[in-house]
């Protein structure tokens, strides 16, 4: 296992492409963080602090793993399950990466950000006519 520090883009590319799996120990409230994105797009898998946004991308044994974020005993046990299971690793960057073409593509926002005008309009109009 190798820690690193900040990598510019073109290398942390290159770094990500080699590894079995990303570790995001956070301790923030992320919303969404661009670096579960980036990982699930090289079909890697996710260990990621069960706090903020996390949660909401790295589903546990599908995209991933969570682990409570201050916990390094809970870290560790989420470690060594992927470092004894290759299999899982595969699956479930499969998964990740199925979960950024139908859940993180430009069409799927569109939609979203549609339904939010479409209800704003309708609110909009009940309110007129009060």
């Amino acid at each position: 296992m190798e820690f690193v520090d900040f990598l510019a883009e073109e290398k942390l590319y290159h770094e990500l492409k080699k590894v079995h799996a990303v570790i995001i120990p956070s301790e923030w409230y992320e919303n969404y963080p661009v670096s579960v994105m980036e990982a699930f797009a090289l079909k890697k898998p996710v260990i990621g602090a069960r706090i903020g946004g996390i949660p909401e991308m790295v589903k546990d044994g599908e995209t991933g793993l969570t682990f409570e974020s201050g916990n390094p005993a809970d870290l560790s046990d989420k470690i060594n399950y992927l470092i004894n299971d290759p299999d899982a690793i595969a699956a479930m960057g499969q998964k990740a990466r199925l979960f950024i073409e139908q859940e993180v593509n430009y069409d799927r926002h569109y939609q979203k950000l549609m339904e939010i005008y479409r209800l704003a309009i309708s609110l909009r109009s009940r309110q007129s006519r009060i």
